[in-house]
């Protein structure tokens, strides 16, 4: 089996001397730059966003929108899940 990388119909291209886009650009939400959304301004930053999201599902064998439980929390998916971990962790 051989890893492919796909998915770039969200792709765009910016002049090198444009260090922001104002448009829409991302359309899958999952994987989408909550800052992004709030202020629609597309930066490098929204790919580096994605690729994380991408990375932490190879990580732990759980694409974005499926749902499950870790330990005693009620299944969520993964965006909940993660959130959950770290603001409990924080307190």
């Amino acid at each position: 089996m051989e890893a492919r990388i796909s998915g770039f119909g969200s792709s765009i291209f910016v002049p090198q001397n444009q260090s922001k886009f104002y448009g829409d650009v991302v359309r899958d939400s999952y994987y989408t730059d909550p800052i992004y959304k709030e202020s629609g301004i597309a930066k490098t930053e929204i790919y580096v966003y994605s690729l994380g999201v991408v990375m932490f599902e190879l990580l732990i064998g759980m694409l974005v929108y499926n749902e499950r439980s870790i330990g005693d929390i009620e299944p969520q998916m993964m965006i909940r899940l993660v959130k959950k971990l770290l603001l409990d962790a924080l307190v």
